[in-house]
């Protein structure tokens, strides 16, 4: 039987041999190695930076300045509106209608006659009544007119008018948009200069010789303890005029909140 030849083992066999075949070997490597860390650097480092600049950002500035300030005024109810209605019931729909539309035809006959005073027509409803064993036992009806001025006095008389043939329903007084814009420019500019004042005197008081706003927000609007004026309108049903009608007031505030960065 012929013998199979025999190769020598390549890989060294002493232990110096082996320690300076491992050297060459990483030596051999490290190129390889350098490629791919600048490979897997490059890859993560938009993610790296993200998170670094959102760390940076979630640190809170030491020389940083929360604050805010408000400004309000009492501004006199200079707008009413009041809703005249009527209501009816007859069997049939074709006669009830009939009968609102009479009833709202003498109702803008009269707002004719009056000066300073705007009208519009309000809901118009017809619907039917029914009995226990689900049949139509009748139909009511309601139509509305609403009076708007911001002459209260006519308005009032007005309405003592309509009476004859509708109606107070309901009664609500507002501040005009014109009176309202006018109020919250000069509040705005009120409690801004009393943010900036606060933010001066706060930045002082701490060492600072002042300060640079970084953000501010400005909210506009009523206060939500404003109590609506009580209206209680008389029984109108027999054309009795109603008594007088007197407006209240509304407070209007403006905030301004933020934060500032204390300078030296």
């Amino acid at each position: 039987m012929k013998s199979l030849p025999h190769y020598p083992d390549p890989r060294p066999t002493s232990r110096l041999a082996r320690t300076t075949h491992h050297r060459r070997l990483m030596i051999a490597r490290l190129p390889v190695w350098c490629a791919t860390g600048v490979a897997g650097i490059a890859l993560f480092w938009p993610w790296l930076a993200a998170r670094a600049n959102d760390a940076q950002t979630a640190l809170p500035h030491t020389d940083e300045l929360s604050l805010s300030a408000r400004a309000s005024s009492q501004l006199a109810q200079d707008t009413v509106d009041v809703t005249m209605s009527f209501e009816a019931e007859a069997r049939d729909p074709a006669s009830l209608e009939q009968r609102l539309n009479q009833r709202t035809a003498a109702a803008w006959r009269i707002v004719r006659s009056a000066d300073h005073v705007h009208a519009h027509s309000g809901a118009f409803s017809v619907s039917p009544t029914t009995a226990r064993d689900g049949r139509i036992s009748a139909w009511r009806g309601r139509t509305e007119l609403v009076l708007q001025s911001d002459d209260i006095a006519a308005t009032s008389t007005l309405a003592g008018q309509i009476s004859s043939v509708m109606q107070i329903g309901n009664v609500s007084f507002s501040v005009s948009a014109n009176a309202r814009n006018a109020a919250t420019a000069v509040l705005t500019a009120r409690a801004i200069a009393t943010f900036r004042q606060q933010a001066l005197a706060d930045a002082t008081a701490l060492g600072y010789s002042g300060y640079v706003i970084r953000q501010v927000t400005v909210n506009t609007g009523p206060d939500d303890d404003n109590d609506p004026p009580a209206v209680n309108p008389s029984d109108t049903s027999n054309g009795i005029a109603p008594p007088a009608l007197q407006a209240g007031s509304e407070t209007v505030t403006v905030r301004v909140s933020g934060s500032v960065r204390m300078t030296h």
